[in-house]
């Protein structure tokens, strides 16, 4: 992304504006390579004709939580896109007061929980809202049955169970479990590559959890067969995660179980920490097992013929091993297919908004932008207004000079 102060702030790559006024109506910084904290007092926030945002896949974590401003600093926003961008905690409630939201994407932002009264006042008030990802947002709140007439995509996906029962407690029990055996960053990394990648392990475990759940279980009909699948789960990250991510050591006594001199028994050891049945668990490694071999095609062998640094002092005895599979080099790639692969499940791939638009139906509405169109068709989406060509405003520019220097902006191109 190249900024210049020398060039028209409108030609700046995925800034779009109103040609009559100057302001600024279309934000795309998705995949800019972003990182840091949004502050309340950017001048993100001060563009208040926006209509258009997309902030998708940048790194916002140190932001720890969705920043309120979100909710009111342009009430004419048709679509926000916030989707992997890091954010966690509580969505914030005055997102459900953009009223002329048509497209809202909070996908892939793993912590992030949507509350039951935002919920369903966002399903009440944004009436013109047509798609809504909230893939991987955790719902506290069972699905109304008085869903919005206007929506044509919905995506619950990932945390909002068939029958809801197990809604909260699939998400609330492994991700205690995972920060009790993990850290949550790999350390050895550098910080320009680890943008990104701070919860994939973390998340390899929950989508092979989803799919397990999808192809095994019929999406776990009790309690004890959803815990043995989690603890399945944390068995196989235990043996592949890499040793240096591990927040325990195989000597602490006081929480492994021991076998003889052939070192610590991984599955007793689990069935002690969270209760489970020894024959149950390793029935269901049995079909993670295979699960893993048929969606990831890895090859299994005996723990017992491998020699890696993970299976150091760990009694391999019934154990499966499969190289490559949560390796720095492959992990990307294997992530890439759980995600698809439950996305096949669903019959559904990743939000498209161009899915549903017709002659007839564009999707800003007959209200979009002043006597414009809208062309979606590149990586970076544009309005192309056919008004007449825009004024520099000076005052706008200073905007823009002050939003770079905020220092949210990471040029990695230098």
């Amino acid at each position: 992304m190249n900024w210049s102060m020398s060039t028209d702030y409108c030609t700046w790559e995925g800034v779009s504006c109103d040609h009559n006024t100057g302001d600024v109506i279309g934000l795309d910084l998705s995949c800019s390579q972003l990182e840091g904290a949004i502050l309340p007092n950017t001048t993100l926030f001060q563009l208040s004709h926006l209509q258009f945002l997309n902030l998708s896949q940048n790194d916002f974590s140190l932001s720890n939580q969705f920043p309120q401003e979100f909710g009111f600093f342009a009430k004419g926003l048709t679509h926000l896109n916030l989707s992997f961008t890091g954010f966690s905690g509580r969505v914030p409630s005055g997102i459900s007061h953009l009223y002329k939201l048509v497209s809202l994407d909070l996908s892939r932002n793993f912590g992030a929980q949507l509350e039951d009264k935002v919920f369903k006042s966002l399903l009440h008030n944004l009436t013109q809202l047509r798609v809504l990802n909230l893939y991987w947002v955790s719902i506290n709140s069972l699905l109304p049955m008085n869903l919005s007439t206007s929506l044509r995509v919905l995506n619950l996906r990932g945390f909002l169970q068939l029958d809801f029962a197990f809604q909260g407690f699939d998400l609330r029990y492994y991700k205690r479990a995972y920060n009790e055996l993990f850290l949550a960053k790999d350390t050895n990394i550098d910080k320009q590559s680890a943008v990104g990648i701070e919860s994939d392990y973390h998340r390899f475990g929950w989508l092979l959890f989803l799919a397990l759940r999808a192809h095994a279980f019929s999406r776990f009909k009790d309690l004890v067969t959803c815990t043995n699948g989690l603890v399945s789960i944390l068995a196989i990250l235990i043996i592949h995660v890499p040793a240096h991510l591990r927040k325990f050591t195989i000597d602490d006594s006081s929480r492994f179980i021991k076998k003889g001199d052939k070192g610590m028994d991984i599955i007793a050891s689990l069935c002690k920490m969270y209760e489970t049945s020894e024959d149950e668990l390793r029935k269901t490694m049995e079909k993670t097992n295979k699960l893993i071999e048929s969606i990831l095609k890895k090859k299994p062998c005996l723990a017992s013929e491998c020699k890696v640094e993970n299976l150091n002092n760990i009694s391999t005895d019934g154990l499966i091993y499969f190289d490559g599979l949560m390796e720095e080099t492959t992990l990307s790639t294997n992530l890439s297919t759980l995600e698809n692969y439950e996305d096949a499940i669903h019959n559904t791939g990743d939000l498209d908004e161009r899915v549903f638009m017709d002659a007839e139906d564009s999707v800003l509405g007959s209200s979009s932008l002043s006597g414009g169109a809208i062309n979606i068709s590149g990586t970076k989406r544009k309005f192309d207004s056919i008004a007449s060509p825009t004024k520099i405003n000076n005052n706008n520019l200073q905007r823009w000079t002050s939003f770079l220097t905020d220092g949210h902006y990471v040029d990695y191109s230098k």
